[in-house]
């Protein structure tokens, strides 16, 4: 995805205690079961709606045993016990600052494991057209893998995706029966979020530190019903210069041929054009501060696009639809 546009990441934290509701009647991902019991990817799995993250559309994910989301392609979907082979040395870096090749959501990223029939991964989204939301669930976990103690299920915990706030992201915990482990049973888990290149938050089970440059080690169970809510500040002020500077007009919408962009007071710099998964499919940056501009979009395939218009003012971003 070499011409996808990463921003760097740019959120706050805030911590609330809404508690812990296991999803009911949720979608179960079949890939992660007791006779696989660890190292598992699963398939891509659609997230219902278009969700941003790090300045990039993203319209699926995949969920690892160990804790991570990863957004968007490639594929990676495996399973060393049941094949074919997982080879996390590619997918998964020592640390999150050592950067990967597409954005990851880490709830809690560590040797987690499927050791008894009770664990399970769900997933199921809620929500009507415009405030859809997608519920991940990880429920009665071992942490970490290789926790013989008893009785199973030493966390569980929810990551949840929202449309109508773009890019936010909550992560909710409950701590289940089984004790940590010591030794070489010990946790040793990282809770944020990664950028591809690099980049990302850091923080600890409390949620009360948080960090671009430490990475902390959580070894012990965030509170039962405490939610870490991230907001994308980007996002955020992306959508309140579009509220507040909207007189940008961008027609017609859906679109079969040509868009037109009217700029009126506003001198247009560059403009450039995303495609649902975040590659780069136009890009006009010599306009020589015109007023309008016109994108001719009959080479492009039927779907929704992202057009960012860099003005004198401040970026706006707008969703078109070519039919």
């Amino acid at each position: 995805m070499a011409n996808t546009m990463f921003a760097t990441l740019n959120y706050s934290l805030t911590v609330s205690g809404p508690g812990f509701t296991p999803l009911a009647s949720p979608n179960n991902i079949s890939d992660f079961n007791c006779s696989c019991g660890d190292e598992i990817v699963s398939s891509p799995i659609n997230i219902g709606f278009t969700f941003m993250f790090d300045g990039v559309a993203y319209t699926q994910f995949e969920v690892s045993d160990n804790g991570q989301l990863f957004l968007g392609a490639p594929a990676y979907s495996c399973s060393s016990n049941c094949g074919p082979s997982c080879n996390f040395s590619e997918i998964e870096p020592a640390n999150l600052s050592a950067g990967t090749d597409r954005n990851v959501i880490c709830p809690l990223w560590d040797d987690l494991g499927f050791n008894n029939c009770s664990a399970s991964v769900n997933y199921l989204m809620s929500g009507t057209t415009g405030n859809r939301i997608m519920t991940i669930e990880w429920l009665l976990v071992d942490w970490k893998s290789n926790n013989s103690g008893n009785p199973h299920g030493s966390i569980s915990f929810q990551v949840i995706l929202y449309e109508a706030v773009a890019g936010q992201i909550d992560f909710i915990y409950r701590q289940d029966a089984q004790p940590l482990g010591v030794g070489n049973q010990a946790p040793h888990a990282r809770i944020g979020l990664m950028g591809a290149a690099g980049d990302y938050y850091s923080t600890d089970e409390t949620g009360s530190n948080l960090s671009k440059t430490t990475e902390y080690t959580v070894t012990a169970k965030p509170a039962t019903g405490v939610q870490f809510r991230w907001t994308d500040l980007s996002s955020t002020s992306a959508i309140k210069n579009i509220v507040a500077n909207d007189d940008i007009n961008i027609y017609p919408n859906p679109v079969t041929d040509y868009i037109l962009i009217d700029g009126k007071n506003k001198e247009i710099k560059s403009i450039e054009v995303y495609n649902e998964i975040g590659d780069k499919v136009y890009a006009n940056e010599g306009m020589n501060k015109r007023l309008s501009q016109k994108i001719d979009t009959r080479t492009l395939p039927a779907g929704i696009y992202f057009i960012k218009i860099n003005t004198d003012v401040a970026p706006i971003r707008k969703r078109v639809i070519k039919s």
